[in-house]
This record gives C-alpha cells, structure tokens and sequence, in this order.
C-alpha cells in the first residue's frame, strides 16, 4: 500500500484480532424485471388499449429500476384489473424498494388474498413487516451522515460515542475511497432479538448489514476494543452504495476485512481452498463455524489480491461503480468482464492465485 493508504487503515484499524460478521449482500432484491399480461379482457377497445398501454409503461419504469413510476402506473393499473394478484405483488415490490414498507405490506396482503404470493414475494412482506415495525417502535436520531433508530434509553445514552466513532470512520472513508454515500446510512443499535434485521442472524455473527447496519448494545459496553466491528460494516455501506448491491460476498467481506484490520490467518489459508460458489453466496446461511472462518479469510486474500493488481482503493471504486448499471446483463458477467477489462484477472484467478 502507499503511504496515504497506509495512513488511512491505520486511522481506521483501531481493535485487534479476528472479528466475524454477517452479511445479506442484497438486502433488497429487486423485482421481475416485466410484468406479465395474466388477464383476458371482455372489455371493449378503449379499455384494452388503455390496459396495453399502462403495462408496456410499467414493465418500462421496471427495466429502468424507477420504483415511484412503477407503482404509479401499477396503482392506475389496478383500476382497469382489481383482481389480478400479480398485480397486486408487483405493486407491492415496487413500495418497498421505494421504501414505503406499510403501503408494501397492503399490496402484498392484497396479493395473498388473491391466491398469488411467491417465494420473494413472501419474503419481501416478512422485511416489510420487520421494517415498518422498526419505524413505528424504534427512536430516532441523526447525525452529518447516520441516522440511527434506538430502542431504549441504553442506547440512546451510548449514542455520542457512537456517532462519533462513526463520523471519524466515514470521513476515513470517504478520503480513502474519494466517494461520498449518497444518502445517510441507516444503523440501529437494539438490545431486542426481533431488531436484529430482516433475516436470521448466525450464532457466531457480532454485527450484520442488510441495507441497515445493526449494531447489538453490547458492542458498546467493549469499548473501544470493539470499534473495527463499526469499520467492517461501515465498509459493507459504502461498497453497497457504489456497487448497488452488484459485489460478490467473497468481494464485499475481504475488503470489509481489510479495512477493519483483520489479518490473513497462514493456518487457514494452507488448508483446501473453499469453492467459488461457497464464496459468492451468503456467508451467513453456513452454520459450520470453521468453513465460515476459511471463507471469511480467503476473502481476505482475494481481496487482497485484487488490491495488489488495483495499485490503490479509487481504481476499486472506479470498478464498483462500472458494475453498479447492470440493467440488461447478468451481475456476473458484468462482473467477470469488468474485473478482466480492469485488472487483468478474474474471479477464479483471484480465488487459485493462478495467472
């Protein structure tokens, strides 16, 4: 690393040893890209044509990932065909990627009603829930660049500490990558089971990201040893705002790792290499603590890797953000011909350590 890197991580490597974390490296999936026409009409001419014409707007709003023209036109739709339930489904994706999560919940019950609910679908209104619970019950409060919702006075008292931990750690960030989020990054410091985020949280995670960084109070009461915890989540925020979710875990958890100052441990690293499709899917669906320890580590060393052929964190930033407008392509072709286009390698390289 340069020495201005170098000076960066150590700002931001502030705790010792080997911390392990949980991702939902998509917190929000988006939609089917199209709706499909499901309805015969008996209607005369006008309506038809007004119907044709609604749905090539919306299937347009959808390709184009503009959620508020989505559900515009979804909510005009549901005007001329009130029982169609995949109607009802789309409309409801559309309110919570805008992240209207009561209306989202509205539509979907509708949908289910319906006799249509599928599997994301279902999972979208079980986040929705969880989300709009979180908005009604939690507090709130903001700092230049959080928002934090808490939920009791514990952690509402531990909230200075923690919002200046975090400002000192973005604006690192910020230097570091020379990107500035676009929006204020959500946390939520809870005590509760039921605030630790839209999917379950493994036994062996300390923290989690899933579109929120979920920081449990107990993290406070280790202070400041616990500090590189808010780093490797707040990295996970800033590579979801430049990738728009498009990274793949091996990706997003070794760069997490190598800004909070975890280590490659040689032990692990001489044992068999996990696969490529362990190390792209969700680390926090393993439940075998040891695999998990060799993929969070041979994520640091493809990372790491990368960074070697990447020179420095812009040239990283500059990649994420050529993946982030994957509308047409597959993620991981855009992310493969990217990767080869940029730096020369691809994943498996990365992965093998083969040229």
């Amino acid at each position: 690393m340069n020495k201005l890197v170098f000076f960066i991580v150590a700002l931001l490597v502030v705790a010792s040893g080997i911390l392990w974390y949980g991702l939902s490296p998509n917190p929000t999936k988006s939609p089917p890209m199209r709706l499909t026409v499901q309805t015969d009409f008996t209607q005369n001419d006008s309506i038809l044509t007004a119907y044709h014409k609604i749905t090539n707007k919306i299937n347009e709003c959808l390709a184009q990932k503009q959620w508020a023209c989505a559900a515009e036109n979804l909510e005009a739709l549901s005007a001329i065909t009130p029982k169609d339930p995949a109607l009802w489904s789309m409309l409801g994706k559309s309110f919570f990627m805008e992240e209207k999560y009561e209306d989202a919940l509205a539509a979907l019950k509708q949908a289910e009603a319906l006799g249509m609910l599928d599997s994301e679908a279902i999972q979208m209104k079980y986040k929705a829930t969880v989300l709009h619970s979180e908005s009604e019950n939690l507090g709130n409060i903001r700092s230049p660049h959080f928002e934090l919702g808490f939920e009791n006075s514990e952690a509402l008292a531990a909230s200075d500490s923690l919002f200046a931990t975090l400002e000192h750690a973005y604006d690192s960030l910020c230097l570091l990558w020379d990107f500035y989020p676009s929006h204020n990054i959500p946390v939520v410091l809870y005590q509760s089971k039921q605030y630790e985020g839209t999917s379950p949280k493994p036994d062996w995670g300390a923290a989690i990201y899933d579109g929120k960084m979920r920081i449990p109070l107990r993290i406070m009461e280790h202070w400041p040893e616990q500090r590189s915890v808010l780093i490797h989540e707040l990295t996970h925020a800033f590579i979801q705002d430049m990738s728009k979710g498009k990274a793949p875990l091996w990706f997003q958890e070794g760069f997490a790792q190598m800004l909070d100052g975890t280590k490659i441990d040689a032990s692990l690293s001489s044992s068999a290499i996990p696969s490529l499709k362990a190390l792209q899917k969700s680390f926090a669906e393993e439940t075998d603590t040891a695999l998990v320890r060799k993929l969070y580590n041979h994520s640091l060393i493809m990372a790491s890797r990368l960074y070697e052929q990447a020179g420095h964190f812009i040239a990283i930033k500059d990649f994420l953000l050529a993946i982030a407008p994957t509308t047409n392509i597959p993620d991981t072709e855009k992310f493969e011909t990217e990767l080869r286009n940029r730096f020369g390698v691809n994943s498996e390289q990365l992965r093998t350590g083969n040229p």
